[in-house]
């Protein structure tokens, strides 16, 4: 205890020496750049270690926080990395949230034994603006002579990439820093030196980290241009699957009315679902398969052509991807096999009474859940949500067509599908099976696009 006091107090000599000197203190570090001085004295600081456990080694922040589930999820792969590097590399993890508020969220009985054994800077300052960052569980690697190896979001650190970049290997990464806010068209962006209007394009882009997120967050949809009369839709690095549901999402409308199911609205008949989706893809290569399956796309329409904008996307999806893949992608009705929610009677039950929004979960007078002016969808979707003993395989669709805002209780805890109608009958609803016809995206390779419908 004693030893650890006395460094903390070399350190803050140290840190407070070296931050005086401000020569040497640097923000905004980038690959290639050297830590400075002050940032081994801070970590002594922080840790109550010696410089020597940081100096001389290889280092990885991992930057994360109490309300990042991602970044929690990744701390057993971070104790992995540690144990697969022991004497090579040293796994730090910060944040800035306080040392309380860690106590707080660990100390939750769902969150106990989940924050690892590993070296920890909390409450901070400074390496935040050392190295700042967009997106949490950003990660960044020191070598054992204080250069940046590698930057960026946590993809992008998979236990090969690590193991190379510290062998003296360039490696490619994804620094993720960017947000694109559609000002700009993307085919400027690209390089385009057109010094004309564009009334009309549609083109895809190779992944991009320096225009926008690379996690297909930075859309930007119906951006009219009054100058050139035309309307723009700009996606920024989103996958296959992503683009083939914004562009037959319209399609789709149908599924508004299931309220409960697995069963999703697209199908993937393809050799290969690696391609479309990250999804279907393991943690270890994920950076690598951001950079050669996430794609920009733009399309520019007059504005008098708006209305079929979503044809147009179809067709630029399937050409494109159709040429890369050997993909299309169409609309097939199926039928299939559920529960349909009917009315019973034409007595109005649920009508609300009025009044603000609201949600009710109340156990301890018998009241499990209440809805107050609440959306049919809305609220019968959370009641269905907590039967207990419900197949998964369940799929319930709505037939009601119930317009309006409800009212409605349930007075216990439901444990199967047969107590769910019971409360439903109530409010004169009821269960039956039937059959339902729905409409769904297939994504297949097996088939010719030339001979296929889009719509």
């Amino acid at each position: 205890m004693k030893l650890k006091i006395l460094i903390q107090l070399v350190a803050i000599l140290f840190y407070f020496s070296t931050i005086s000197k401000a020569q040497h203190y640097k923000v905004g570090l980038n690959v290639g750049d050297t830590v400075p001085e002050s940032f081994y004295n801070y970590l002594t600081l922080q840790l109550g270690e010696p410089v020597l456990q940081f100096k001389g080694t290889n280092l990885l922040l991992d930057f994360w926080s109490i309300y990042c589930a991602p970044c929690i999820a990744e701390f057993p792969k971070m104790k992995d990395l540690q144990e697969s590097f022991e004497g090579k590399l040293k796994v730090i993890l910060v944040t800035d949230n306080s040392e309380k508020d860690i106590s707080r969220v660990f100390s939750n009985e769902s969150m106990k034994g989940k924050l690892p054994n590993l070296s920890s800077v909390v409450g901070d300052t400074v390496l935040h603006k050392m190295f700042p960052h967009t997106y949490l569980g950003y990660k960044v690697l020191i070598d054992t002579v204080g250069k940046v190896l590698m930057q960026g979001i946590k993809e992008n650190f998979a236990e090969h990439t690590i193991d190379e970049s510290m062998s003296g290997r360039v490696v490619s990464y994804i620094k993720g820093n960017n947000r694109y806010d559609g000002k700009t068209p993307l085919y400027k962006l690209f390089g385009a030196t057109e010094k004309y209007f564009v009334r009309s394009l549609s083109a895809f882009y190779p992944f991009s980290d320096q225009i926008g997120s690379p996690y297909g967050t930075d859309s930007h949809r119906e951006i009219v241009d009054p100058e050139t009369q035309t309307i723009r839709d700009s996606y920024v690095n989103r996958s296959a699957i992503q683009y083939y549901h914004d562009a037959f999402k319209t399609n789709l409308n149908d599924w508004g009315k299931v309220l409960r199911g697995k069963l999703r609205p697209i199908v993937l008949n393809v050799t290969d679902s690696s391609k479309y989706s990250i999804e279907y893809v393991s943690q270890e290569v994920r950076g690598t398969w951001m950079q050669n399956h996430l794609f920009c796309y733009e399309l520019i329409l007059p504005i008098n052509e708006s209305a079929n904008k979503f044809t147009y996307m179809q067709r630029d999806v399937n050409n494109f991807l159709g040429r890369k893949y050997g993909c299309c992608g169409y609309i097939e009705k199926r039928k299939i096999k559920c529960y349909q929610l009917i009315r019973t009677s034409t007595n109005d039950k649920l009508k609300t009474n009025g009044g603000q929004n609201k949600r009710y979960i109340q156990r301890n007078n018998g009241k499990t859940l209440m809805f107050q002016n609440a959306s049919f969808r809305d609220a019968l979707s959370a009641m269905i949500s907590r039967v207990k003993n419900m197949n998964e395989d369940v799929i319930i669709v709505d037939k009601t067509g119930y317009p309006s805002k409800i009212d409605i209780e349930f007075s216990k805890e439901l444990e199967d599908i047969e107590e769910l109608k019971s409360e439903l009958n109530q409010y004169d609803l009821d269960l039956i099976i039937g059959e339902e016809e729905l409409s769904f995206l297939i994504i297949s390779d097996k088939v010719d696009i030339r001979t296929t419908q889009l719509n």
